[in-house]
């Protein structure tokens, strides 16, 4: 006999495993194009510098970071899942993100703008107008730190 915790646990199973199908292959998707880590903060450099002299991360002290391995922020970070060339300079990328429990997909359009700035431009349909508003990345040019997540 099948109690409604016993269906409401098998529905869970099915569901971890459908969602663990869906992002753990594309978490080890490395984006060429993206020579360092970048921040688009202007006081995002120095953040990254002084958590690498051995700063305590914190939500204020962890600054927005993108580079080949992902987007990066204090509470989680996103993994590329597809990446394609649309252009002179210009990639559509698609991430597999997780922040806190909480696991979904984003579209991006980056865009080499010069040597060391990318605008980089949230495209998931469904995106309010104003958050679609390109933000410019620029490099900083420290080892990659780690995100820290909560």
């Amino acid at each position: 006999m099948h109690t409604f915790a016993n269906r409401l646990s098998v529905f869970t199973v099915g569901l971890s495993c459908i969602l663990a199908s869906a992002f753990p292959v594309q978490a080890q998707l490395q984006a060429g194009f993206i020579d360092g880590t970048y921040v688009f903060t202007p006081d995002g450099c120095d953040k990254l510098k002084a958590l690498a002299a051995g700063g305590t991360p914190t939500v204020m002290a962890q600054p927005w970071t993108v580079s080949a391995e992902g987007i990066s922020f204090w509470e989680g970070g996103c993994n590329y899942s597809a990446i394609e060339k649309s252009g002179p300079e210009q990639w559509l990328v698609t991430t597999a993100c997780s922040e806190h429990e909480d696991n979904y997909v984003e579209s991006y359009v980056f865009k080499r703008m010069s040597k060391t700035t990318f605008a980089v431009t949230l495209t998931t349909p469904g995106t309010a107008p104003e958050d679609r508003l390109p933000k410019t990345y620029t490099r900083c040019d420290i080892p990659p730190v780690p995100a820290t997540v909560e």
